[in-house]
């Protein structure tokens, strides 16, 4: 398993040579009805940014790399190939660094999902890009953040619709850091949705046990 030393040029190679990655927990299954998470704090997902005076709290360093990314590489729908992803979706994840809303920590490693839009409202026809960010907050948990990996588990109206429903354990080849770290390297999701409102979520499985469900999206399509 390559580590965190290789060069970013040898870790695209990696990419491309592998099989398609398995999500840094070694996703198994996608429940097929909402799990029950055991989560961390009361916090409801939301990471606190004001600090007591009504100052901003300062973030720890790997999300202000976050709020500095300057790239994010995803493919194609046929998977074929490693693409530059568009602009438009670095400039989205860059707001996950103070996003209001995210995925409930949850489990011992104070882990969390949390997918990102654009916006919350769209034209019908209008594609709805989803962003997918895995963070884990507490030290002492290896994170596979190579990618662009495959998504599991994604619901559309309380429907799974992710085309992948499982990988193998050993199918991760990349680099591995420490925790705390946060890991967007995830293939993105597109959706033309009919008129009306509609609500998205991510949520999988770990191989220990532990459940992850992001916060809950609500899209408007008129």
């Amino acid at each position: 398993m390559n580590r965190l030393g290789a060069s970013l040029g040898a870790l695209f190679v990696v990419v491309m040579s592998c099989t398609p990655p398995a999500s840094e927990s070694a996703l198994v299954t996608a429940p097929t009805t909402p799990p029950t998470t055991a989560a961390m704090s009361s916090d409801a997902g939301v990471t606190p940014s004001i600090a007591a005076g009504g100052e901003q709290a300062p973030l720890p360093e790997y999300l202000r790399r976050m709020e500095k990314l300057d790239e994010h590489y995803d493919r194609p729908a046929d998977r074929s190939k490693l693409v530059k992803g568009p602009q438009e979706d670095v400039e989205v994840l860059r707001t996950y660094a103070r996003a209001a809303e995210k995925g409930p920590l949850t489990g011992p490693a104070g882990e969390r999902l949390t997918i990102l839009t654009k916006k919350k409202t769209y034209a019908v026809g209008e594609e709805i890009r989803v962003l997918h960010v895995h963070e884990v907050t507490r030290a002492g948990k290896e994170v596979f953040v190579m990618g662009p990996k495959g998504i599991f588990g994604e619901y559309v109206d309380a429907r799974m619709v992710s085309t992948l429903a499982a990988a193998p354990a050993d199918s991760y080849d990349g680099a591995v850091l420490q925790s705390p770290e946060v890991d967007h390297n995830y293939e993105s999701s597109g959706y033309k949705l009919p008129a009306g409102r509609h609500v998205l979520q991510w949520k999988f499985k770990t191989l220990s046990g532990t459940y992850l469900e992001s916060n809950v999206v609500t899209i408007d399509v008129r």
